[in-house]
């Protein structure tokens, strides 16, 4: 009843209300946002995982298949995926870091709804964040992607000195002594 008694008093109580409105309605899109980010940054977790799931078993087939048929050509064809894997994983951490820093750009109130609406752009934050190729080094990387090509490698080189040996490997898959 008081703000409608007076008009410039009813003004501004609403337009302090909008305000409180549409400062609640930025923490509502600053949190979809956030939650948006999330679930990338939780995806590219998930690939960096799968895809070290899988440049473990494709590398094992083949090198089980090279050595089942004692080819040392399809041992050595498992270091290209293994190569790939690699860089696979590292593109992904790389975009799981940049994201995270959208994220905390997002968080710090650095992006605003009015300027960057849902913006999933990390193209400000590239300086910021390891090249791909020096993510290759990173702990959760390089371990076992150089396991997987230094085994790819060992076993096509064992293969072919097998092969120019007369053979080293016989039909049980155990090695022989000289």
């Amino acid at each position: 009843m008081l703000r409608r008694s007076c008009r410039a008093g009813a003004r501004s109580s609403d337009s302090f209300d909008a305000w409180q409105d549409s400062s609640r309605n930025l923490d509502d899109y600053q949190i979809k946002h956030l939650e948006l980010i999330q679930g990338v940054i939780t995806r590219m977790a998930g690939n960096s995982f799968q895809t070290k799931a899988w440049a473990v078993a494709l590398v094992a087939a083949l090198l089980g298949f090279g050595v089942d048929r004692e080819s040392a050509g399809i041992a050595g064809v498992a270091v290209f995926p293994a190569l790939v894997f690699l860089w696979l994983d590292a593109y992904y951490l790389r975009q799981e870091r940049l994201f995270r820093k959208l994220y905390d750009a997002v968080r710090q109130g650095k992006l605003t709804v009015a300027t960057d609406a849902f913006t999933m752009n990390t193209k400000d934050y590239h300086k910021s964040v390891d090249s791909w190729p020096r993510t290759m080094l990173a702990s959760t990387i390089w371990p076992l992607h150089a396991c997987t090509v230094a085994a790819a490698i060992g076993v096509a080189i064992y293969l072919l000195l097998a092969d120019s040996n007369g053979g080293l490997i016989d039909d049980n898959l155990t090695i022989a002594l000289l």
